[in-house]
């Protein structure tokens, strides 16, 4: 995961740090002070106390060998040899990155998006490091007690695929709604078109359009067409409204920006 805000300075890199054992607090970054270790050290006692999870709280400078927070962090849980109830919080304070993973086989696999999304990263986009932490200790206490709801779970789908189905849905829906929005504009033209002609059916005609089946319908039957193409055109714009929510919910305001 990624949060960037202003100019980054440079910073000391590190490399995938070992956790000594009894330790759930590793802070690199000087960022928290003795008492805000402490606190978050009996937060993740408490959480494994009354629910057998375990947090690893993690704070450098910046992520080094690899530099991509998820082979960073996946290095440091394969050095810990991390459980299925094992989470791990690690933060490049300098970087302004971030990487919050929960054991893939773990029950707090499906509860990670939502602590991430929802008591994570809005502390992080304050440079809230204390907030962020306690937030992640807390939605795992959430999730084990079932006041957390589950995202559904990532092996079902990959979210590219699931980004490019809605894409693909909303613009089956845009092309529905202007071939129905065409036909009403016909209907019309063409009733129109016959109005302005009428006193002219009784001369020769030269070079004449096909004839159009629209032209013998009585204005009634039109008029029901019009009225059934226009509720159409209604009920494809609420489905499509309604797909846009939905894509707005789960993947955030920029990933439905070009349908607004």
């Amino acid at each position: 995961m990624l949060f960037m805000f202003g100019f980054v300075t440079p910073a000391q890199a590190t490399e995938p740090v070992t956790i000594p054992p009894g330790t759930f607090v590793v802070d690199e970054s000087d960022v928290l002070d003795s008492g805000e270790q402490d606190q978050l050290e009996q937060q993740v006692n408490q959480l494994q106390s009354e629910h057998g999870a375990t947090a690893f709280l993690i704070f450098v400078p910046t992520f080094d060998k690899p530099s991509e927070p998820e082979s960073w962090v996946a290095e440091v849980a394969e050095g810990k040899q991390l459980g299925t109830n094992d989470n791990i919080l690690a933060i490049a304070t300098e970087d302004r990155l971030y990487n919050f993973v929960s054991h893939s086989s773990g029950p707090f696999r499906q509860y990670q998006s939502p602590i991430d999304r929802e008591l994570i990263l809005p502390a992080l986009s304050e440079d809230d490091w204390l907030g962020a932490a306690e937030g992640a200790v807390e939605g795992l206490a959430a999730a084990a007690n079932g006041e957390l709801s589950a995202d559904v779970e990532e092996t079902e789908f990959e979210e590219p695929s699931l980004g490019l189905g809605m894409i693909g849905n909303l613009l089956a829906l845009g092309a529905l709604l202007l071939i129905v929005v065409a036909i009403v504009a016909i209907v019309f033209w063409y009733r129109r078109s016959n109005k302005k002609q009428l006193p002219q059916r009784n001369a020769p005609l030269t070079n004449a359009a096909p004839a159009d089946p629209r032209d013998d319908l009585p204005v009634q039957e039109l008029r029901t067409q019009a009225g059934s193409a226009l509720i159409q055109a209604d009920d494809a714009i609420k489905v499509a409204e309604q797909e846009i929510g939905f894509a707005q919910a789960s993947y955030g305001d920029k990933s439905v920006e070009m349908f607004q």
